[in-house]
């Protein structure tokens, strides 16, 4: 035998405690689920049914004014003239004009079919008098709609139909003159209107007519059985009037009610029965009746769904009582701490005092180290005034270079022609004179605002652009010599650019190229113009010497310059220019073909953009 001391026992207590504490709570958990599952499959059953007895009420009102919406068409299309002529003079012609107008109604109305029966009950019109399951001709007078308007009584029918055997609803209208019967006007419609608002997800049905016999249905081994308590005297006669055709009803689908609840209903199957929970709503009109069907494994499933979230408030409950305690024992071990705590924030409290003293210190150095800044940075921002006041100036007189040399050319030859009385030709110059001052003038503005780092942008025509620099570049390429290629597409898109600012970047090219030629015994310049998808671009291609490598990385930076009386800021500027403009400008060169330089711009088709 083994013996266990005090302190080993001691030590074996607390797993005894906790086990038992865990067999209590997992036998309250069993408890409280068994004895919650019970209430809560009544409740579900009840809620379930109570949801199904008003779904079939609805279900029934609804087919009930499904219906009512085709019973008054039988009366309206009575009376349409060529009917009524066709029972009172039967005639080929008149039973064309009546099959067309009833096939023209039938499609408009959505109905399967519209037929004419005449006073013996046979078919002499229909809407598908064109069709294979035509039934003009057909001896109808047994039908219940024809008997019952030989004795006057007025309702609407359901049956399977004569040709097609599909299940359909007819709405009659009796057509008499002086009392004396002439014929039948039915519309039938297809009962998949009302099988297509019964039918819905998680629910069985079924409807039964007035007999007993169930004609819609879900499920299609239901079709055609009886509901307990059909005669046999109800048998013949549906057998007698055809209403289903030639169908031979089988057994009682329903086998009957459970024993012990009343709303429960056992349905025939294969392997046996299979419980329901059943509702239905009786449509009085036509003696319908629409039962609606569920099976017991969703209140089940349901009702499994609520146990287990009474079982998990349960243990809720439990691990928040466990998390209370634990919380208790936590309280108090932090209380032990906290003294701990203080001690050791009084000690950084002061060390913190201390190092703020030094801060404190230190700030005040900043400020003075910030003022000396913000004074050196207004010196910085005068100088910078000055030297862009000089990159201006210098710009100025880049730009105003080339207008000025036309207008000397143009003055000299004003003279020369003045000189020989070519008073005409003299004008014209005087005007190309006016117009590049007009230029030299907003060229001038256009440095004030470009100094300023302000630009109007609007929608521009890069060819008119073109030709007003031609007309500033031109003089200087008829004196040189050169000849000038141009290719410009139709229907070129406008640009979002300052018109002026592109002139002045357009003449600054066209000339670099002209000097770059001046070595060619035949010199010439490419002038294009070209869009894609997105931009317009402007193209300047010369048969002059090119650029080396190192000069085509250099090319756009301010004050460098190939040319010996340069200044090495026009392509500088010019890229600028191309950059307000959010376009972007580049070059190519080799010593065979020259140099080659493009800028793009975006294209627009708004009037203007500031």
């Amino acid at each position: 035998m083994k013996i266990f001391t005090q302190k080993q026992l001691k030590g074996r207590k607390p797993l005894t405690f906790k086990l038992g504490w865990v067999f209590a709570l997992v036998a309250g958990w069993l408890l409280v689920s068994s004895v919650s599952s019970v209430p809560l499959w009544w409740a579900n059953k009840s809620e379930e049914l109570h949801n199904m007895d008003i779904e079939a009420l609805e279900l029934s009102t609804n087919i009930e004014s499904l219906l009512s919406r085709f019973r008054p068409l039988p009366q309206v299309l009575s009376q349409i003239p060529s009917v009524v002529n066709l029972l009172k003079q039967p005639s080929q012609q008149n039973t064309h004009q009546v099959n067309r107008v009833l096939q023209e109604m039938n499609a408009t109305l959505s109905t399967e079919k519209i037929f004419l029966l005449n006073s013996q009950g046979r078919v002499i019109a229909s809407s598908n008098a064109q069709m294979a399951d035509s039934v003009v001709g057909e001896d109808l007078s047994f039908r219940a709609y024809y008997q019952d308007a030989l004795h006057g009584v007025h309702g609407d029918y359901h049956a399977v139909g004569t040709t097609n055997s599909r299940l359909g609803h007819y709405f009659p209208h009796t057509l008499y003159q002086q009392e004396q019967l002439l014929g039948v006007l039915v519309i039938k419609v297809n009962l998949q209107y009302a099988q297509g608002l019964v039918d819905m997800p998680g629910r069985q049905f079924l409807i039964s007519d007035a007999n007993g016999v169930i004609f819609l249905a879900d499920n299609p081994d239901w079709l055609f059985k009886l509901i307990p308590g059909v005669s046999n005297d109800t048998l013949q006669e549906l057998s007698r009037s055809q209403q289903y055709g030639s169908m031979e009803f089988s057994r009682n689908l329903f086998l009957s009610k459970d024993d012990a609840f009343d709303e429960l209903i056992c349905v025939q199957q294969l392997a046996g029965c299979k419980r329901f929970l059943h509702a239905y709503a009786v449509n009085t009109s036509n003696g319908w009746t629409i039962h609606l069907l569920r099976s017991l494994n969703a209140i089940n499933n349901k009702t499994l769904v609520y146990v287990s979230l009474v079982g998990l408030s349960y243990w809720l409950l439990v691990f928040g009582f466990l998390f209370y305690r634990s919380q208790q024992r936590h309280q108090q071990h932090l209380k032990g701490e906290n003294h701990h705590l203080e001690s050791r924030v009084s000690y950084l409290t002061q060390n913190l005092l201390d190092k703020n003293a030094c801060l404190q210190e230190n700030v005040e150095q900043l400020k003075a180290t910030n003022e000396t800044l913000e004074q050196t940075r207004k010196e910085l921002i005068v100088a910078d005034r000055l030297a862009l006041l000089g990159e201006v100036s210098v710009g100025l007189h880049h730009e105003l270079n080339q207008p000025i040399l036309a207008v000397k050319a143009y003055a000299e030859n004003s003279a020369e022609l003045l000189a020989q009385n070519k008073h005409a030709m003299a004008k014209d110059n005087l005007e190309q004179i006016n117009k590049i001052t007009d230029n030299m003038a907003a060229i001038v503005a256009q440095f004030k605002v470009f100094a300023k780092k302000e630009h109007l942008s609007h929608a521009s025509n890069l060819e008119q652009i073109l030709d007003a620099a031609l007309m500033i570049a031109g003089p200087k390429l008829k004196k040189s010599h050169v000849k000038l290629n141009r290719k410009i597409p139709p229907n070129l898109p406008k640009v979002k650019c300052n018109p002026i600012l592109i002139q002045q970047v357009m003449v600054n090219l066209i000339i670099n190229a002209q000097q770059a030629t001046e070595c060619r015994e035949q010199a010439v310049i490419e002038l294009s113009l070209g869009y894609d998808t997105a931009t317009v671009y402007f193209e300047v291609g010369d048969n002059g010497p090119g650029l080396a490598a190192d000069a085509q990385d250099r090319v756009f930076t301010p004050f460098f310059t190939t040319k010996s009386t340069g200044l090495g800021l026009g392509l500088a500027l010019s890229k600028k220019i191309i950059e307000i403009n959010h376009g972007h400008i580049f070059v190519k060169s080799n010593s065979s073909q020259g140099t080659f330089f493009r800028f793009e711009l975006p294209q627009t088709v708004q009037d203007q953009i500031q």
